[in-house]
C-alpha cells in the first residue's frame, strides 16, 4: 500500500471507516479522518484507533486494507 492509496481512501466522500491490515497481522481501524495523519514524507502514518491510543506506522508494513462494510478491498485484502 502507498500514501498515494492512502490519501484517496481519506479524501473520499463521503468518507467510509476502513480498516488497515499490517505484516505483522495487526488489523488498525481508521474510523475518522479525524483519526489519521499522513506524514509529509509518505512514510509514515499516525492512527489513533480509540481516544486513548495512536499508533505510529510505517507505509511500508501496511499489507492492504478493507472498509469496514467489506464494500470493497485495496492491495488484495480481503
Amino acid at each position: 500500500m502507498t500514501a498515494h492509496e492512502l490519501r484517496r481512501l481519506y479524501w473520499s466522500e463521503p468518507f467510509e471507516p476502513f480498516q488497515l491490515d499490517l505484516h505483522d497481522g495487526r488489523q488498525i481501524l481508521v474510523a475518522s479522518r479525524d483519526w489519521l495523519a499522513i506524514s509529509p514524507t509518505n512514510d509514515t502514518i499516525v492512527v489513533a484507533p480509540t481516544i486513548f491510543a495512536m499508533e505510529i506506522i510505517d507505509v511500508p508494513a501496511i499489507d492492504g486494507c478493507r472498509y469496514i462494510n467489506n464494500r470493497a478491498a485495496v492491495n488484495g485484502a480481503a
